[in-house]
């Protein structure tokens, strides 16, 4: 009779373990990165009341839980609007590092800290590798995981990606000139309407060429105000109409550049581009969130060596961020 009772009572218990696990599934259903348990039973020893040894009458003494195992399966992703929240399709962790050292976990809603370092919702910074090859400038995958820092304040230009939708923006490449909570502005950097002598184009604005030689490369900077022209140079300039980007980067937009470089007083290497891309507020968030931009390190020497054709090529190499 004690048998039974107990028998019974640990059902009871082992079912009770089974709705919590349930309870806790649904609680979770809306957490970031959350895995779902399934619980597994075994049966307790048996005792023997009698047969022989190869039909023994065995009574069992109830069941217990043999195993709360996560499940693994992929979920539903789904988009935030956030570009720093990343997700993971497969198999695998992110690495995070906190004061005791790495921990790993699926939720991606991270964010960068005052110290421009993507980190967990809890101040974990996440791990990646963040060093690039000299000759190629694509991410060396090996060696010592660090944390993945973006720099305050520096401007990454993005890529497009061959998902985007827009003819205008296919396959471009796109210097960032500003961005912040009120939009974003660039100049596209790798279409070119055509070529011609800078002596010629300087006339066409009524400016004495003076001793300047050479050709120019007239560029597609975007379709918002196509008939705009700009001129995107090394910082070593500045004049009427001129926004610093960097240390290293100005815009100018007012014709003073031109009779700048005309008497040769302009910068060391310019762009002429007619016409800029813009964005309102978090349009731009929005589109690389969706997957249809990828950013990259500025790299102004590719932008003024010419080769506008394989920009576009070149730059994926260094497009994006690998975790």
């Amino acid at each position: 009779m004690p048998g039974s009772f107990s028998a019974g009572l640990s059902g009871l218990n082992a079912n009770g373990t089974y709705l919590s696990v349930i309870g806790n599934n649904l609680a979770n259903i809306n957490t970031i990165g959350f895995k779902s348990s399934s619980v597994s039973f075994m049966d307790l020893v048996s005792q023997t009341m009698g047969g022989s040894s190869s039909n023994p009458m065995q009574v069992g003494l109830g069941v217990t839980t043999g195993s709360i195992s996560p499940i693994f399966s992929q979920g539903a992703i789904e988009n935030t609007r956030e570009a720093t929240n990343v997700a993971i399709q497969g198999g695998g962790f992110f690495v995070v590092r906190g004061a005791t050292g790495n921990s790993y976990t699926r939720a991606g809603n991270f964010t960068f800290n005052s110290d421009g370092k993507l980190v967990t919702p809890d101040g974990q910074f996440v791990q990646g590798y963040t060093g690039t090859d000299a000759t190629t400038g694509a991410i060396i995958t090996t060696g010592q995981l660090s944390d993945i820092t973006v720099p305050p304040g520096v401007l990454r230009p993005p890529v497009a990606t061959t998902q985007i939708g827009d003819p205008r923006f296919a396959k471009t490449v796109v210097y960032m000139v500003a961005h912040d909570d009120q939009g974003a502005l660039g100049l596209i950097v790798n279409r070119v309407y055509g070529k011609g002598r800078l002596d010629k184009f300087l006339e066409g604005f009524k400016i004495e060429p003076q001793d300047a030689k050479g050709d120019i490369l007239l560029h597609y900077g975007g379709p918002v105000e196509p008939s705009a022209g700009f001129v995107l140079h090394t910082a070593d300039y500045r004049g009427p109409g001129t926004r610093v980007v960097n240390e290293r980067m100005a815009l100018t937009s007012e014709i003073s550049v031109l009779k700048a470089i005309a008497d040769g007083k302009g910068p060391k290497k310019s762009l002429f581009a007619l016409g800029y891309a813009g964005w309102g507020p978090g349009q731009l968030e929005g589109e690389i969130a969706r997957g249809d931009w990828l950013s990259a390190p500025a790299d102004e020497t590719l932008i003024f060596d010419g080769d506008a054709e394989s920009m576009w090529d070149r730059v994926q190499g260094q497009a994006g961020i690998k975790l």
